[in-house]
Formats: structure tokens, C-alpha cells, sequence
């Protein structure tokens, strides 16, 4: 009888479809292998992502001035749900476009659209004339992109990071390093 069973299950293994083939990852990719229910949701505020103090140790460089937070809206057209950008060393009475680092985390409503935004930053950049190359962040990729500022973009499921820093405060051949470890610290629930 058992092996009756077994010749069944054999012959039905036999007949079934062969399973389908994997889809194709797209050639830019820099999401983490975590699944999507373990992506960082947006912060309300800006040390959610990382302190100014946090940011000057791993920059080994010192970073002052303030903190200013922009709270971005819901973007159905492109799937973007939140959107923190913050901007750190912000000189007293100047403009957040003076910070000398800045941090924009943003989820959408599913890994693809999180990727395509990701795909679009980089292209900008590499049109622009910068230099790109992935380097590890966390447990995935993100892509490093080096021209008029150091700049780095990485996602984990449907959340993206993007970190720029003025390259006057960081020099190109430690921006892989520190910037990997900015995007971690900020795609890291806290």
C-alpha cells in the first residue's frame, strides 16, 4: 500500500507542468535581500534616521549647524507613500539646499516602484557625469555615485535612502565606507 502511495505521488510529480521560470532582476539593483514587511517605515522626525552627532563620527569629520526636516506628501503617481528628507549642518539663517548632508528616506507601496525611483536617481547622476559603482550596505547593494557631491542610494523592500554629502567633508576614497554605513543606520529600525 505504501508503495502504491509513493508510485502515485511519482507519477503525478511526473505529470505536473514544469514549475515556471524565475522572473528577470532588473541590472540596477540595490535592494537588500529582506522581505518587505522588515523595510524601515519613514520616521516623524529626523533622529530616526540619524543624529548630527551620529553623523560626525561616522563622517570623522566635525558637522554642525542644524537639523531641518522636510516632510514630504504621498505620491500615488509614482507609488511613494512617506517622505523624510533631512537635512543636517545647516548654517544658522541659510537654506536647506546649505546643508552639507542630507538624508531623504521615502517607502512605496511595493519593491518595483521603490527600484524605479532608485533606477531614475541613478541615471540622473551617471547623465550628470557621475562615477557609479554598488558597494555593500547591510546585508544588500547599494550603488555609490561619485561627481559634483558624494552621494549614495540603496533600498531594503519598499523603503530607499538617498544620502548626499558636499565632498569638501568627505573625500572620495572613504566616501564608499562612511556613506555604507549612513545608509544602514538610516534604513535600520530603530
Amino acid at each position: 500500500m505504501v508503495i502504491t502511495a509513493l508510485a502515485a505521488l511519482v507519477v503525478a510529480g511526473c505529470s505536473a507542468e514544469p514549475p515556471a521560470a524565475r522572473p528577470n532582476v532588473p541590472a540596477v539593483s540595490s535592494s537588500a535581500p529582506v522581505s518587505s514587511s522588515a523595510a524601515k517605515e519613514v520616521p516623524k522626525t529626523c533622529g530616526g534616521l540619524a543624529t548630527l552627532g551620529e553623523i560626525t563620527e561616522i563622517l570623522n569629520a566635525a558637522v554642525t549647524g542644524q537639523t531641518l526636516p522636510i516632510v514630504g506628501v504621498p505620491e500615488p503617481k509614482i507609488g511613494r507613500t512617506a517622505r523624510l528628507d533631512c537635512y543636517y549642518g545647516v548654517p544658522d539663517g541659510q537654506p536647506v539646499t546649505a546643508a552639507v548632508v542630507t538624508i531623504g528616506l521615502a517607502t512605496y507601496t511595493d519593491e518595483t516602484a521603490a527600484q524605479r525611483r532608485l533606477a531614475s536617481t541613478i541615471e540622473t547622476e551617471r547623465e550628470a557625469g557621475a562615477k557609479s559603482s554598488q558597494v555593500p550596505v547591510g546585508p544588500g547593494q547599494g550603488v555609490l555615485l561619485l561627481g559634483a557631491k558624494r552621494m549614495l542610494v540603496a533600498s531594503r523592500g519598499r523603503t530607499t535612502v538617498v544620502i548626499t554629502v558636499i565632498p569638501d567633508l568627505l573625500p572620495e576614497d572613504r566616501a564608499a565606507n562612511a556613506l555604507s554605513h549612513i545608509a544602514e543606520r538610516a534604513l535600520t529600525p530603530r
